[in-house]
């Protein structure tokens, strides 16, 4: 009888999470909503400290026009409609272009990505700009050079709290990096790349197509944090990230999954340096099968890392070719990776899906969504108390005191103990 009183008092329980989570993510959406009214408010009762771009009563009705004119005590745009239509944007100045959320205001290039016949937003040299709460999206790039479907940034790039998604091109389909790229909060998602015309392919002209989310073009430098990496397409490597000879990248707590790679590297393709520092790399794919996680013929430093449930093979460390004349792996520390031929590497335990434990992608708090890590996981209290610089997860939740663990998900061990406790004492009923 007992046993019977105890299981329904924790059904209970879990129905009452439930519910509570539910009505709190429908407040929170209520807040959301007011919040972004208020801020607009503000915005147009300030408009000598901003200038605004919109359809209806604002400053201008385009960027581009925003941006060819004279504001000289004013450096930061908001835009104010929902869903913003137009391309070709080039920007040769420093500027602030502001929204309201990824979900509350889009930058396309087209209604639809099929009508689309520019990408969005060019970044020239010496320009400084910084884009913020912004979805841009259905960019498209036909001619030669055939990169930056999204963004293609010659200058200097911050780009938070952000999503570019729903772009084409050859290569550097989302993001097309030839100078400083800063990216924080975000989201690249869904980038799809289009191949070059057989004839500039038999002649070798422009690039073969690599980058479906994001190129490093050869003497660039990129550095990612706390951000997702998702369901983008290559023509050649690196369905996610591609990073060329003599271009930098630095990863911090990011998830790079369900991208494919052309060729290889599905998830990562590196032929100049790449860091990855408490990162998730999961699910992808490439046609060669060849590290559909990673593929290295560049030179790569890992800490913290979690490479696994990769299609065919997790890392590869390539020979024969590239800038290094084979794929090097540097600084290794506290890494997983699915690989049982990649345990000999320093740096480098071999793991089972079953052991880590992944849980699918999901909303878990924060700006992205992640793949939480079950407090059973063997990725979980790996790295020693003092080991790790990095003081919070992906979501922005504090990494615990003491032990922290592998990838971009931070267990939160006090509220897990608690689960644990409770299921034990079910358990301990029968």
């Amino acid at each position: 009888m007992k046993s019977r009183i105890y299981l329904l008092l924790g059904i209970g329980i879990i129905i009452l999470i439930a519910i509570v989570y539910t009505s709190t993510n429908e407040l929170n959406n209520n807040v959301s909503h007011r919040k972004v009214t208020k801020i607009k408010r503000e915005v147009f009762i300030n408009k000598d400290k901003y200038i605004t771009v919109g359809a209806v009563d604002c400053d201008y009705k385009t960027i581009k026009k925003a941006l060819a004119s004279k504001n000289e005590n004013r450096n930061i745009i908001y835009i104010m409609d929902k869903i913003h239509t137009e391309s070709g944007i080039e920007i040769f100045k420093d500027i602030t272009i502001c929204g309201f959320g990824k979900e509350n205001t889009i930058i396309q290039a087209a209604d639809k990505l099929k009508l689309s016949e520019d990408r969005v937003f060019l970044i020239n040299k010496k320009a400084n700009v910084k884009l913020k709460g912004l979805t841009i999206r259905h960019g498209k790039i036909t001619e030669i050079p055939r990169g930056g479907g999204g963004i293609k940034n010659l200058g200097k790039l911050v780009i938070e709290a952000c999503e570019i998604s729903h772009n084409k091109a050859t290569y550097g389909v989302g993001i097309n990096n030839k100078g400083y790229l800063y990216i924080n909060r975000s989201v690249i998602a869904k980038n799809i790349g289009i191949k070059r015309p057989l004839k500039d392919t038999l002649s070798g002209v422009d690039c073969g197509g690599s980058g479906g989310g994001l190129n490093v073009e050869r003497g660039s430098e990129a550095v990612i944090k706390n951000s997702l990496i998702i369901d983008n397409e290559s023509v050649a490597n690196g369905g996610g990230i591609h990073v060329n000879c003599e271009g930098k990248a630095k990863l911090i707590n990011c998830t790079i999954a369900r991208n494919k790679g052309g060729k290889q590297g599905g998830g990562v393709s590196v032929r100049g340096h790449l860091e990855l520092i408490h990162c998730t790399i999961t699910e992808n794919d490439s046609r060669f099968k060849l590290g559909c996680g990673v593929f290295v013929m560049g030179k790569i430093d890992m800490f913290a890392t979690l490479i696994i449930n990769n299609k065919y093979s997790n890392f590869i460390l390539g020979e024969g070719a590239g800038y290094y004349g084979k794929g090097i792996l540097d600084k290794s520390e506290y890494n997983f990776i699915g690989d049982i031929k990649n345990s000999k590497l320093k740096g480098v335990t071999y793991c089972i899906s079953e052991d880590i434990k992944l849980y699918p992608l999901q909303d878990n708090g924060g700006s992205t969504k992640t793949y939480a890590l079950d407090f059973n996981s063997s990725a979980v209290d790996v790295i020693p108390e003092y080991e790790s610089f990095v003081t919070v997860d992906q979501r922005g939740l504090i990494r615990d005191k003491g032990p922290s663990d592998i990838g971009a998900y931070e267990v939160k061990k006090t509220i897990s103990k608690r689960i644990k406790n409770f299921i034990r004492d079910i358990n301990t009923l029968y």
